[in-house]
């Protein structure tokens, strides 16, 4: 294993839910979809395909679970499955690999919107058979309802599992023409047209949460140069250093990072796949809660300085997939 336990504590507690409501259906709208099979056992890809959208127009493709039939039709909360750009003549197509995410759940409900301008008709997928949560689909966990399966499975498994990457937060979904589902620590992304190791690629959550905050950092405070004991990138004009004697940021980066050579050791290109490079200097940062800590960002995560911990917990890795997910 090449990495160290970044985390002692988990958020088990993390518990999704299903948080955005499903537009009111619009009065007149063309916006119309069909899916393809419309029963089939969970495990089952289900095409989306519809018409009635702006060209050029992202189109949102949602569902939700339903545990009676009946449910299938009213609106309700809904998962982004897929953004997708409507064609020339108003057509867009999406796929969702059905889930079952409760023992009692009868299927899914599927609908596209435009972001509340309009709304398509309500289609319904029914699963056939009985099954458990997570049937068909890789591994599948209770604390958050979703399962991780695939190529996504096998690169969280050789890659640090758990302790890097957290519990998945999303199921699979297409998002800028790309596979991509969402951990607590991280955004995974599927880039078939490369070799292994280097078709699953990792999320700019730490530039992507900072731009959420209105903040530009390449307008932040930069190092004027190398300090000693530290790692100066260059291309960022950051310095990655040790909190202590050993034990700090510069330590964390450079004994961490994503399983590439099969060789003992991490390499500096594969703590950069991990963590990417520091695009702020260390400094104080205010959580949610109103506690505080010394953080640094990186281009793929935020390290957290917690001399309060034991001294192999003292560096955390921030839960920015939690931060930047929005269902």
């Amino acid at each position: 294993m090449r990495y160290t336990l970044l985390r002692t504590l988990l958020a088990i507690g993390v518990l999704l839910g299903l948080s955005l409501a499903t537009p009111a259906l619009a009065q007149g709208s063309d916006l119309a979809i069909d899916i393809q099979p419309a029963a089939g056992p969970p495990g089952t890809t289900v095409t989306i395909v519809g018409r009635g959208a702006p060209p050029g127009q992202m189109v949102r493709v949602r569902f939700a679970p339903f545990t009676d039939l009946a449910q299938c039709r009213a609106a309700r909360d809904t998962q982004l499955v897929a953004e997708v750009p409507a064609a020339s003549d108003g057509t867009f197509t999406a796929t969702h690999l059905s889930s079952r995410l409760s023992a009692d759940q009868q299927g899914n409900t599927y609908v596209a919107d435009l972001g509340g301008q309009a709304t398509s008709d309500l289609e319904c997928f029914q699963f056939t058979g009985a099954g458990q949560p997570g049937q068909g689909l890789g591994q599948y966990f209770t604390e958050t309802g979703h399962s991780v399966g695939g190529r996504f499975l096998a690169y969280w498994q050789q890659n640090g599992g758990l302790y890097v990457f957290g519990y998945p937060l999303s199921d699979e979904m297409q998002v800028g023409g790309r596979t991509t589902q969402y951990f607590e620590r991280a955004r995974f992304e599927l880039w078939p047209e490369n070799q292994p190791p280097y078709d699953v690629q990792l999320g700019l959550l730490g530039a992507e949460a900072l731009s959420s905050r209105g903040i530009n950092w390449q307008e932040q405070p930069a190092s004027a140069g190398p300090v000693a004991g530290c790692v100066y990138f260059a291309e960022t004009r950051h310095n990655v250093c040790n909190q202590q004697i050993g034990l700090g940021f510069l330590n964390t980066w450079a004994s961490n990072g994503l399983s590439f050579d099969g060789r003992q050791g991490v390499s500096y290109q594969e703590s950069l796949a991990l963590f990417g490079m520091p695009i702020t200097e260390p400094y104080t940062y205010t959580f949610a809660d109103g506690s505080t800590a010394q953080v640094q960002w990186f281009e793929r995560a935020r390290l957290e300085w917690h001399p309060e911990n034991p001294a192999p917990y003292r560096v955390l890795l921030g839960r920015l997939g939690a931060e930047v997910y929005q269902p």
